[in-house]
């Protein structure tokens, strides 16, 4: 043990302190710089689906849904999974119903995710299905956020 009075073993260095303090001043000025920022971003930020026309992003909107809607009845009874196939068709016919309007490598990309989601149910895999239906919402999704 070292010789050092008892008390300056409980106290902290006045340099010590003195660090803290600039460490705390320096977050604080970063956090005050930054923060005009970050609100300003989601004022000029834009989704990616802000180009297209209103009908357009209407259109997707109810591909989202009704893709999430088949997923869920994919997972449930075997009445609803006798549903979610006739509304497999349906959302195939609305994807390909899309216009000129929307980018011809998102509506391929959508076809295909219900295409392959369709194979899937007719094999009886319907868990496969309705994973490749959620990730498709999703990424209908991810196109409206920023």
């Amino acid at each position: 043990m070292t010789n050092a009075p008892r008390g300056a073993l409980r106290q902290p260095s006045i340099l010590f302190l003195l660090a803290l303090v600039v460490i705390a001043g320096v977050a604080l000025a970063a956090t005050v710089v930054a923060r005009p920022h970050v609100a300003a971003t989601g004022m000029t930020a834009t989704p990616r689906f802000a180009s297209l026309a209103d009908g357009d992003r209407k259109a997707l909107l109810d591909i989202e849904i009704m893709a999430s809607n088949v997923a869920a009845r994919l997972d449930g009874t075997s009445e609803d999974r006798q549903l979610a196939f006739v509304q497999l068709g349906v959302l195939s016919a609305s994807v390909h119903t899309l216009d000129a309007g929307v980018p011809v490598s998102l509506r391929r990309h959508m076809a295909e995710q219900v295409r392959l989601a369709h194979e899937a149910v007719k094999q009886g895999h319907t868990d496969a299905a309705a994973t490749t239906l959620r990730e498709l919402s999703s990424h209908l999704a991810s196109g409206r956020a920023v």
